[in-house]
């Protein structure tokens, strides 16, 4: 069986397709596929596509355009069989060693369910590249213990991960609840079947191309309730100040440069019961949230977990 498979779920993205596939198959490592799954794309991706010709290369087109949960869970399903599948949007790239820098990390830790490293950025116009500073260690953490630091942290990185296919389809894939968020509910999901373990080193750029106002929106609404549906991990006198400096931290996001996006969300907070934090008090939960994650990050670094 092969020991990869990336697989990159693609729609109307054929200003960056070309990068993330040429990214994928000048990967180092001598045993994966790449599979490319296009979500009814008019946009030229699917004639793009349709040229081209490589033995590690498998493409599936299709004509009924779906959401996009459905599609990646489409893409998912009908991938080429593999130890591992790899997740790439198709608006990302690999580092040609990040296959190799998996494989490494799987070799030395065989019973995880969840592998995942460092990326840079990448500009929107794709001509500079961002250094992003990780975690200078490694470290492995399964069920509740991942979860305290996903809440707190959003420590996976969206840029090669690997996770086991079998604990994937353990899981039923992707959470069709969720528009946005499905990636980051199935990390959850995935640390209860096997240890997430952290690789740290770089592998790959991010792009962060922006949303819509309307979508937006959406995300952050859809961030809140998923994270009220996660914070069970922590107890009460915890989960209520790290809820209250998620919604902070994401006001403040949107009112830099929606402030008309940025009172919706504050009203449609308010309106599912929540108590938003006064504006006056965003960085002071901002000046928490950087003691506390230095805290970690000390203990970390004192203790040293090793993956």
């Amino acid at each position: 069986m092969t020991r990869f498979c990336i697989v990159i779920p693609t729609f109307q993205s054929v200003a960056t397709l070309p990068a993330a596939v040429e990214s994928a198959l000048a990967q180092a490592h001598g045993d994966f596929q790449v599979y490319v799954s296009d979500n009814g794309s008019t946009d030229g991706s699917a004639d793009y596509l349709r040229g081209l010709s490589h033995p590690r290369l498998r493409v599936a087109i299709a004509e009924k355009c779906v959401g996009k949960t459905e599609n990646w869970n489409r893409a998912f399903s009908t991938a080429p069989e593999a130890e591992f599948f790899v997740m790439l949007h198709s608006d990302d790239v690999l580092y040609p060693h990040a296959l190799e820098t998996l494989d490494a990390a799987i070799q030395r830790s065989p019973g995880g369910a969840l592998y995942f490293a460092n990326h840079d950025g990448l500009s929107v116009d794709g001509q500079s590249v961002r250094a992003r500073r990780g975690w200078p260690f490694a470290y492995r953490l399964g069920g509740r213990a991942f979860d305290r630091l996903q809440t707190l942290l959003n420590a996976v990185t969206v840029v090669g991960t690997a996770f086991r296919v079998e604990a994937f389809r353990r899981v039923g894939g992707f959470e069709g609840a969720y528009d946005f968020y499905q990636d980051m509910e199935l990390y959850h999901q995935l640390a209860h079947q096997g240890d997430a373990i952290y690789i740290p080193r770089t592998v790959g750029q991010y792009r962060d191309t922006p949303l819509r106002p309307q979508n937006r929106l959406n995300f952050a609404l859809e961030e809140v309730r998923w994270l009220r549906s996660r914070l069970d991990c922590w107890p009460p006198g915890i989960s209520r100040p790290v809820l209250k400096l998620w919604i902070a931290r994401r006001r403040a996001h949107l009112a830099a440069d929606l402030p008309e996006v940025a009172d919706a969300f504050t009203r449609a907070v308010e309106e599912s019961g929540l108590v938003c934090p006064a504006p006056n008090d965003d960085g002071r939960l901002e000046m928490w949230h950087r003691l506390y994650k230095a805290a970690v990050s000390l203990t970390s670094l004192i203790f040293r977990p090793r993956a």
